[in-house]
């Protein structure tokens, strides 16, 4: 593995080639983990890394296609478990009618469960809310 300063000061590595997937990373700076800043952060392995992404060969599944997407609607609740508002994700799926077209989906209730934790106990509720 070399690294090394250039003439300009500036410092570069060249690692071997990794496996497939997603690989988390830090830059150590005089005994300090600090993340690239030159990338984007995510948090993993219990802290907040950067992190690259090493395509699989001959596979597609990561690239955005030109296919029927559903929508992620979020909203606030007032929970009782918790005496205070949370926040909920519902997924909506894309629908397709019989002809094949893309249609709209009319929904009068979704339902979410939503899982709180209080004094150490998991306890499962339902919330309603009314999308279209």
């Amino acid at each position: 593995m070399g690294h090394g300063a250039d003439s300009e000061g500036v410092w570069s590595v060249t690692i071997p080639p990794q496996v497939p997937g997603f690989h988390y990373y830090y830059l150590n700076i005089d005994g300090v983990r600090v993340s690239d800043p030159a990338s984007q952060n995510f948090y993993g392995v219990s802290r907040e890394s950067s992190g690259i992404e090493i395509p699989e060969a001959g596979a597609d599944y990561s690239e955005i296609k030109n296919v029927p997407h559903g929508q992620i609607r979020n909203f606030r609740y007032y929970s009782k478990t918790v005496a205070g508002w949370r926040r909920a994700f519902v997924y909506t799926p894309p629908i397709t009618t019989p002809t094949g077209k893309r249609g709209t989906r009319s929904c009068t209730s979704s339902t979410a469960v939503v899982r709180t934790k209080r004094a150490g106990r998991s306890k499962a509720g339902s919330i309603s809310s009314s999308t279209t």
